[in-house]
């Protein structure tokens, strides 16, 4: 055994060891600088006075089947200190470890799975990029970044257990990670992320704990088909799945869903997949709950319900809120409804009555623009101004039922359309 013991020890065993073959190794105090030996064939241990493993220290010198135990008293490990280790063929970290270095353990590609010890605060750039056997690993929970490309070209990484501390997703982070088909996400995510997960990921589920989702955060991402979001969910940013084949959007909450704020269309991936589903069914009467306030713009634009009823206290409809909903028949409006956003209802074609009730202040821009099957519409003396084309393309619009005339004639009218094609009845 040779035992290395102290910094000066690197310039005794560069050298006269550096093809040796049959080399047991034991350190137990800092080393500086790359080891220079190749080929080891014997074994690697670590003593109990080593906190930091050196940088460099092993890069490209464990060639030959290895398991590779870390100490719990090594408190990091250095940048590139393992890199290209191609011998080590599983790794155990101590639960004393706070750092591991960047590049530590890149092109390390014997290595089939990794669990980072929950004292790990640090997680470096390209830590295990190009281990292309790792085919699972688990982070602990004290790691709130992944930093770029700390998994790239691990091409055989199939699941990858994140904790939900992780407020930060590098670039490229997972890119190459051709069979990571699922990514659990548990914090907010920053705007205009690369996963690298482009054409691979499949199912997404995001945690209660997400607060927020940037912009573009999956943007044409080709294969995620199915979202699970959950109740935390406050904002999602512009075109944050645009360009992704989304099939299924899962929720927890009705009422949660309806409080997101959504940037644009793209935005809600439920705009893609028309279908929202809530316990694994899909939602076709929409019961907006007791509890909600306020419909928020694009919840459920492009959607195919075939009924909605607003909770009892809801006041605002927001703009886009329902636009094309094309299977929808029936809307029940509760009696505190103030506001009708602009385009709500905009293109429900198969809606055919719209019953008003005596708090509704605003319609707004095209509200019911394009609602050809509507027949029929209730305008109580509550309303006070309806916006420009809000009942453009209601072909078949004929009558207007009103119950108070003084008030019908103080409505700030923005364009004429309804009174033109309607007659009044008191």
């Amino acid at each position: 055994m040779n035992f290395l013991n102290g910094r000066y020890a690197l310039e005794l065993v560069s050298t006269p060891f550096k093809q040796t073959t049959n080399l047991s190794v034991s350190i137990d105090r800092y080393i500086d600088g790359q080891l220079g030996l190749t080929n080891i064939n014997g074994s690697l241990s670590f003593g109990e006075h080593l906190a930091v493993i050196g940088d460099n220290l092993f890069r490209g010198c464990l060639t030959n089947p290895i398991d590779l135990t870390i100490p719990d008293n090594v408190k990091k490990i250095g940048n590139s200190t393992f890199q290209n280790c191609t011998g080590i063929t599983s790794i155990s970290l101590g639960s004393g470890l706070t750092e591991i270095g960047s590049n530590a353990f890149e092109g390390c590609t014997g290595i089939t799975s990794v669990t980072i010890p929950d004292a790990v605060t640090t997680l470096g750039q390209s830590a295990f990029s190009g281990c292309t056997s790792l085919t699972t690993a688990t982070i602990g929970m004290s790691v709130d970044i992944v930093r770029n490309d700390t998994f790239n070209g691990c091409t055989a990484l199939e699941s990858v257990d994140m904790p939900d501390g992780i407020v930060t997703i590098g670039n490229n982070a997972f890119n190459g990670c051709i069979v990571l088909g699922q990514l659990d996400l548990g914090r907010n995510l920053m705007s205009d992320i690369k996963f690298g997960l482009e054409s691979s990921l499949h199912t997404l589920n995001i945690s209660d704990n997400v607060k927020s989702i940037g912009d573009n955060a999956f943007k044409n991402y080709t294969s995620l088909s199915t979202i699970s979001i959950g109740s935390g969910l406050e904002y999602s940013g512009m075109d944050a799945f645009a360009g992704c084949p989304v099939s299924q959007v899962h929720v927890s909450d009705i009422g949660k869903w309806c409080a997101i704020d959504f940037a644009n269309t793209n935005a809600n991936p439920a705009s893609i997949s028309r279908t929202i589903y809530l316990n694994n069914s899909v939602v076709e009467n929409l019961e907006i709950p007791d509890d909600v306030v306020e419909v928020k713009p694009f919840v459920f634009y492009n959607n195919l319900a075939k009924m909605v009823k607003l909770g009892s206290n809801v006041k605002k409809i927001g703009q886009i809120a329902f636009d094309n909903n094309t299977e929808l028949g029936i809307v029940v409006f509760n009696n505190d409804l103030v506001e009708i956003g602009g385009y709500a209802f905009k293109g429900c074609v198969k809606l055919q009555e719209l019953d008003l009730k005596d708090k509704v202040e605003t319609i707004g821009d095209n509200a019911f623009f394009g609602c050809s099957a509507v027949t029929a519409v209730t305008i109580p003396a509550s309303v006070k101004s309806i916006g420009t084309g809000a009942f453009g393309g209601c072909s078949l619009l004929s009558t207007t039922n009103i119950s108070d005339l003084t008030a019908w004639f103080g409505i700030d009218f923005a364009t004429t359309t309804l009174t033109r094609s309607t007659s009044a009845e008191s």
